[in-house]
């Protein structure tokens, strides 16, 4: 018996040695690119985007140095040069589509339908179709979302969430990680989410493997219209139900926050968006993506839509926090595992749950499985336990089946969520089984 006891002790002591020297290496490999991260790049890139002097969707394509053409050609040309620095493996191109126009943006256009494009990079996985798409919007606007001649700046809207995209692009387009990250400059967020509308369908037209989108809109100010400031928080919001995918996306991204950058925390907010307006996340989820908003603390609606939205009304400190952030949860998840999937949750005569689940990810490189447990009035996962890779049952078209048995988790009283963890220590998005659904 008293061996017996040893044997486990020995165990548990060189298990939880390994996941700790897991964290750490995890820890410093994602300093070492958040470190990169330069204020004053951000700042001189944000100068450059404000100089384009109104970005409104409709404003002048053919000057090179006023308009929206303008500044979707420069932006295009720093992925170019960003993706040439890092030997040709990003793949930078113009999204371009057309939209038939409404009889109020007839009268702006001239046009029945006007072209727009979205700017896009892809640094692509080295194993993986899986996808991460990081966006922000490069149109700007007045009070009057028509007005394409008044100084527009929109140096935080949405000039922070789309200078944050080259930022990333120039750190991230030099690792190799397994899954493919897209960062989209997008077009028309200001007219009603049009850029991000289109690449929604589109990605849901392809049957693109998105696995979370991250709409950055205004990520630089820390300083409400009532004089409210806080450096320290960024705002999450996602929608009910508390067990959809972009509710159990934006845990996961709170997740990778809290453990690899304490820097800033994540105010979680379950709802879609502020009260009465809307991002470029919100198509993705119409499409049945997960999808989130990341947002300041605080919003001053006197400087927002207006020409006061300058480089001077932004924190830079903050600014880069807020691009780390990013830069931190895209490189956890791009070396992440395949989220298994729960196809059913049992009780057996014993009176344990029984969490049957397939994973796609092949098993030779799991290290096995995190168990989520929460009361059904928790927003929070409150319990994990993680189960070493189980024998697999079968194996159908969508992996291996795996079971997992749990004792004194009655499955009336709690939701499950699980994801899978590789040898490496990272960590998938969690799902969940809902059986009302």
């Amino acid at each position: 018996m008293k061996y017996k006891v040893l044997l486990i002790i020995t165990f548990l002591l060189a298990f939880y040695s390994t996941i700790w020297s897991q964290n750490y290496v995890i820890r410093k490999k994602i300093q070492s690119l958040t470190d990169q991260v330069s204020t004053l790049r951000l700042k001189t890139d944000i100068d450059k985007l404000v100089g384009f002097y109104n970005r409104n969707t409709f404003s002048d394509t053919v000057s090179e140095n006023k308009g929206i053409g303008a500044a979707r050609r420069w932006l295009y040309s720093e992925f170019v040069k960003i993706n040439n620095a890092s030997g040709g493996r990003m793949k930078v191109y113009y999204d371009n589509f057309y939209k038939k126009l409404s009889e109020r943006f007839k009268n702006v256009a001239n046009e029945d339908s006007i072209k727009l494009v979205n700017v896009i990079a892809v640094i692509p996985g080295t194993s993986s179709e899986r996808v991460l798409i990081i966006n922000g919007h490069y149109d700007s606007r007045t009070y009057s979302g028509t007005d394409t001649e008044s100084f527009a700046p929109g140096a935080n809207d949405d000039g922070s969430g789309t200078i944050a995209l080259l930022e990333l692009a120039r750190i991230l387009s030099r690792e190799r990680f397994k899954n493919t990250i897209m960062l989209a400059a997008l077009i028309a967020e200001e007219q009603g989410l049009w850029g991000a509308a289109h690449l929604a369908e589109q990605a849901k037209n392809t049957k693109m493997k998105v696995e979370g989108v991250i709409a950055n809109d205004m990520i630089g100010n820390i300083t409400g219209g009532d004089g409210k400031s806080d450096n320290t928080i960024l705002r999450c919001f996602s929608p009910d139900p508390i067990d959809s995918p972009s509710r159990n996306f934006a845990l996961y991204v709170n997740k990778i926050s809290d453990e690899y950058f304490p820097l800033l925390k994540l105010k979680m907010i379950f709802r879609l968006d502020r009260f009465g307006r809307g991002g470029d996340h919100l198509p993705f989820i119409r499409q049945g993506f997960a999808g989130i908003r990341l947002t300041e603390p605080y919003e001053n609606y006197k400087i927002q839509h207006s020409s006061d939205d300058t480089p001077d009304n932004i924190s830079f400190e903050y600014f880069t926090r807020t691009t780390q952030l990013n830069l931190t949860v895209a490189s956890y998840w791009a070396n992440s595992p395949e989220t298994p999937e729960i196809v059913s949750i049992t009780r057996d005569p014993d009176y344990k749950t029984i969490l049957k689940f397939t994973c796609p990810e092949p098993q030779i490189n799991l290290q096995g499985f995190q168990v989520y447990i929460r009361e059904t009035d928790s927003e929070y996962w409150t319990e994990s336990i993680f189960f070493p890779t189980p024998k697999a049952t079968i194996e159908n078209t969508k992996g291996k089946v795996y079971n997992i048995a749990l004792q004194n988790r009655d499955r009336d009283y709690y939701i499950f969520g699980l994801a899978s963890v590789n040898k490496e220590g990272y960590e998938s998005i969690a799902s969940t089984y809902n059986a009302d659904r």
